[in-house]
């Protein structure tokens, strides 16, 4: 059995935004990542640093591997290809073809510049 929610796609970004944004602006970088490092730098210095000098077992070699293949297989100019759908009654589909950037932040963006137009 299937159930459809006509909630409007404004309403679903403001939910998303008042759960997910007020903990990542009072927590540093630091208290976000706790088991690993990373380091944020400019052309000429860097801007915040954290456990940078320990070195870390990648959480996962096949990772590594798997990329290679993708890579080698797919070619350096392959895209993933993401459609983006609205129906008669303004609510938003996305049917994703695999693209690892399309995070949930980037579609709140998509979704605040699609419904401007």
């Amino acid at each position: 059995m299937k159930y459809h929610l006509n909630i409007p796609a404004s309403v679903l970004i403001i939910i998303f935004l008042l759960h997910i944004v007020p903990p990542l602006l009072l927590a540093s970088p630091t208290e976000l990542i706790q088991n690993g490092s990373f380091i944020v730098i400019t052309e000429d210095n860097t801007i915040i640093q954290h456990n940078a000098d320990i070195p870390y077992i990648p959480a996962s070699t096949l990772k590594i591997l798997t990329s290679l293949v993708a890579f080698d297989t797919l070619g350096p100019n392959y895209r993933f290809k993401t459609h983006f759908l609205i129906d008669d009654q303004d609510n938003l589909y996305i049917k994703g073809g695999g693209d690892p950037f399309l995070t949930s932040e980037n579609i709140t963006l998509i979704a605040i510049k699609l419904r401007k137009k």
